[in-house]
This record gives structure tokens, sequence and C-alpha cells, in this order.
């Protein structure tokens, strides 16, 4: 998955605004069933090891499953976020909210809260200036966090991805308050929607879904809802942020709201509708096409996206073996275990700061998941090789194949920025590889008329394998995006085909598990030449399909596709 756009993915259905639960404007008596309007979809995490591009690739830009965990944050793997701006990529839907279409006003039912009826108030603006940074005055500093946080979510709600919102978290003065930020926000995220059902039930005039009050609302309830934070707690931290965003009118409509919450939660809790897309917090477009795709599967699927991916590392074999990593770690009383699929994955039990992994600074493990440590595996890498990573920011299966074998690897990226994180990998790992910038959709403009003996084709896709690591895919994705990535896709392939030498081997991977980016492109492709061989994935992850091998996220795995070609010799 490659290529990222400056910052905002494309957004939700155009029409629809990215911050309200099911897609449906509840009518005023607020009755069970009708909820918010949920944002469509789009989504991601950097670190030292591999942040993919795009939150899938093409329009979402986001972090890799190849890895990367952000250093004070608890590391996880890398994926694509909303925001992706690979070779031939469609770009998002113009600056401002995602398809360019402005947050509705939400209206709420009408239920009294509190004295003065301080849900009267009807919050329609947006940002101020100077609102970006992190306050520094006298508020308690647990209230900065909410405020912070709440400013994250807003963000996300008008189109930026998350890793691009959470930026003014890192300059805060204490790691564990941006760590404080980041859990607020992803909690936020994965359960967006039945969190602004919610609010519904507690306001009674209309409420701009993409406000920072409005996102501070969905942080309160979050605390007391989930993380189970002390109400009184809760309640006084998050009145005192109101301040901070420069709101104080606004003081007693939260202070009620949240105390309403407090004391009708369990009523509030049962009368949630059961419809999936509130329950599970995903957009209804989303929802239909994984019933569509995964019809044995689709809750599990539904639910798994919602909880966050253990922390997996993957271990240098050329530096020592997995068996000495992991007796390393039991000594320094560090809960791991080898993952049972991919040779070189050890999978954390708790996730702690990059710079906390052992090894990971000395270049002996990198941060990459399981499902994204396959892909090399499917190369099957000979010594002497020519090696093509078509696109291959941030690095991470890069690093993996000069890992495994002596091969010769040219790392091709569109976004020359990003290259940057490649050649920092590289250096951390103490390997060396052709680091090109080009899009791999015109190698004549970057090939050196040599053929390749491999070809991965980590295509930009729409990321849906790696939403529980990138909740804002969710939200910042939208249907109409798919078309255009498969028409990514299929460039890609045809492009890069020619350049393989008979008998070679091209790898096309997606961290997507939806079958038109799966199958469907793999199905397509097989047709365009009678040079061209499926090769059977044999393995036992995952399911067999038509023409390779899919994932489902949970557990271990992120969500991912595999197709093998060969050309005939």
């Amino acid at each position: 998955m490659k290529n990222r756009p400056p910052s905002r993915p494309s957004g939700h259905p155009a029409g629809r605004s990215p911050g309200s639960p099911s897609g449906k404007t509840p009518p005023r008596n607020g009755r069970p069933g009708n909820g918010p309007r949920t944002p469509a979809a789009g989504a991601p995490a950097r670190a030292g090891g591999s942040s993919r591009n795009g939150a899938a690739k093409g329009p979402y830009r986001g972090p890799k499953p190849d890895g990367g965990a952000r250093s004070g944050s608890g590391a996880r793997s890398d994926h694509p976020r909303a925001g992706d701006t690979r070779s031939g990529a469609p770009r998002p839907g113009g600056a401002g909210r995602p398809g360019g279409s402005k947050p509705v006003s939400v209206q709420h039912r009408p239920s009294r809260v509190g004295a003065g009826s301080a849900a009267s108030h009807s919050l329609s603006t947006g940002h101020r200036a100077g609102h970006d940074a992190p306050q520094r005055g006298n508020h308690r500093p647990l209230a900065n966090v909410r405020a912070v946080a709440a400013r994250t979510i807003s963000r996300v709600l008008r189109g930026r991805s998350l890793d691009d919102a959470l930026e003014p978290a890192s300059r805060l003065r204490m790691a564990s308050d941006a760590a404080m930020v980041r859990t607020l926000s992803y909690g936020v995220l994965r359960e967006l929607s039945a969190l602004q059902w919610l609010t519904v039930q507690l306001l009674d005039k209309p409420l701009a879904a993409d406000d920072d009050v409005a996102a501070l609302l969905l942080v309160g309830i979050h605390q007391m809802r989930t993380l189970r934070t002390p109400a009184h707690a809760a309640i006084h931290e998050t009145v005192d942020a109101v301040e901070i965003l420069k709101q104080p009118q606004l003081h007693g409509l939260v202070n009620a709201v949240l105390r309403r919450y407090s004391r009708e939660a369990g009523v509030l809790e049962q009368r949630l509708p059961k419809d999936a897309t509130i329950r599970y917090s995903h957009p209804a477009w989303m929802v239909e096409t994984l019933q569509r795709d995964w019809p044995q599967q689709w809750e599990s699927v539904l639910a798994a996206n919602n909880v966050q991916g253990p922390l997996t590392l993957r271990v240098n074999r050329r530096r020592l073996s997995r068996d000495e990593y992991l007796k390393r770690l039991a000594e320094m009383n560090i809960a791991a275990e080898a993952h049972p699929h991919a040779a070189d994955a050890v999978t954390l039990a708790e996730p702690r700061p990059v710079e906390k992994i052992p090894g990971f600074v000395s270049g002996q493990v990198s941060v990459q998941d399981a499902s994204a440590q396959l892909a090399v595996d499917l190369l099957d890498l000979k010594p002497g090789q020519r090696v093509l990573d078509a696109c291959a920011a941030p690095g991470g299966k890069t690093a993996h194949m000069l890992e495994r074998a002596d091969v010769t690897v040219t790392a091709l990226d569109a976004d020359g920025a990003r290259l940057i994180r490649v050649d920092e990998n590289l250096r951390r790992l103490k390997l060396q590889a052709n680091v090109l910038a080009g899009d791999a959709c015109e190698p004549a403009r970057w090939h050196d008329r040599k053929p390749y003996d491999r070809i991965l084709v980590d295509a930009p896709c729409s990321g849906t394998g790696v939403i529980r690591r990138h909740p804002d895919i969710k939200w910042l994705r939208r249907p109409g995006d798919i078309a255009t990535l498969q028409q990514t896709q299929l460039r890609l392939l045809k492009a890069l085909w020619p350049l393989l030498k008979p008998g070679g081997r091209l790898v096309y991977a997606t961290c997507s598990i939806l079958r038109d980016e799966g199958d469907e492109i793999a199905g397509r492709f097989r047709l365009l030449g009678e040079d061209l061989r499926v090769v059977p994935v044999a393995a036992t992850w995952g399911e067999k399909t038509d023409y390779g091998r899919r994932i489902a996220p949970g557990g271990a795995h992120d969500g991912f596709y595999y197709a093998v070609f060969e050309k005939k010799a």
C-alpha cells in the first residue's frame, strides 16, 4: 500500500458528514434504532520500523502492516492510513472535509438536561485560530489531555488522518499525556457510532458532529463507558477541558450531559440499537460489503476491527535466531511467543514504546505485523536474484527480503519524502538497497532495462484489513474509493509484469479484506496475458480463495490478501 496525499484522506460519501452514526438523521423523538449519521470510511502508525502509506493504498495513505511503532506510545504495527498517495492512487476530495461536503447538524432528542436546559445550545463552531497547539496555561493537566483528544477526534471527522490529527499531541510535555491522548482518540473512533447515538439521547438541540465540544462529550462518555474511569473524575476533568477549548459558555452543557449519562447509563445502554452499524460502529456501506464478502464471519470481523492488534516483531535472522531472541525476552521477564505462521515473527503479550523493545535500536528486531511478514515466504527468494519492491515505503518488506537472502533489492516509491524512512530503517538494520523515487505505473521513467527475478506489488488499497490499528479508516473511506483503487491496482500489475523475467515470480498483496481488491483483481489480471500462471498458495494460515489466500483480522493477524503469479518460461 503506498502513496499518500498531503493529509486529508478521502472521506465519507458525498453529502454525508463524517461524524454521526448510521447514515440516518435521527428524528427528534430519538427512538432507538435511529442514530446520528456515521461518517464514511478511510485511515493508521509510524515507527522506527516501517509505516505503511495510505490507509489503504490510494486516497487513504496510512501506515503499512510493515511495522513501525510510535516512540513513547506503545508500539503498534504500521499500516495504511488516511491520505494514501501511492503510484496512481486517487486523491482525496479537495481541501476541507472529505468529499467537499459540510458538516451537518445532527438533530437531537428533546429531553431536558440539567437546570437551565444547558443542552439547548447549538454547537456549530469549528476550530479557531491558535487552537492546535497544546495549552500550557494554568489548566489541570488531565483536562488538557482531554481537550487535545477532542481536537484530534474533530480533526479526523473533518477528514484528517488520525496520524496527522495526533501530531499536536506529540508536543505535550509528558509522554504519558501523549499516550493518553492516543488512547482516548483511538477508543472514541472505535466506538464512534455508539457514542454518538448515546449523545443524541442526551441533547435537545442541534450539535455539529465535528465540533470540538461535541467530540469532548464523546471523550467524556467513552471514559465512563469503556475505560471505567470513575464518573466524578471523568466529569470533572472533561468539564474543565471546555475552557481550554475556548467555549466556556458550554461548560454547563457538558457538565449536565455527562452527569445525566452517569445516572442513566444502564437504561441508555439497554436501548442501544442492535443494528450492526451502531453496535460495531462501522458505516453502513462497509457492513454490507463485509456481509457479502464474509457471510459466515462478518460479525467477528467487525468485532475484531474494534480491538487493538498485538505488537508483533520481526527478528533479523542475520543478527540472531528467533529462539535466541525469545530466550533473551524470557530472561528479561517480557512475555512473548513465536508466531505460528510467520517464521521470523514474535508477538509480545503487552505493547511497549519502540525505544523499550530489546534489540530494536540496534537492529536486531523491527515492528511488523505477522501478515505482512508472509510476503517474503511467498516470494521464494534465491541468492543473487534481482528483486523489485514496487511500493516500498516505509521499507519493512524491503528490509525483510535483505534479512532473508543475499539479493539485490530496488525499493521504489512515488513519495520521495517517505523514502527517507526507508533509508532510516535500512541504516538501523545495517542493510543496503537501491532506494529509488518513481511512479511504479511508469517504469520507463526509472527502470534500468534489466529484468527482475521477483517483484512485490504491495498495492494501494482500502486498508480494511488493518482497521483495528487505524480506526479512522472506517470514517475516512467511502464506497466510491474502491473502484478507483481497483484501477490503480490493475495499472500497477500491468505496468510491472513486463519487467519480470521468464520463470520469475510476482506477488500481489493488499491489506484489504474486500474481494473487490483481492480475488477480483487477481482474476482480472490472470486474463490479461497468456504468459501468466497462477501459483497456488500452499499454507495453513487464512483461507484459500479462487486465485490466492486471504486472512481475516483478529488475534495474531491483520487482514490481508495474497496472490502469486509466475511468468511462463
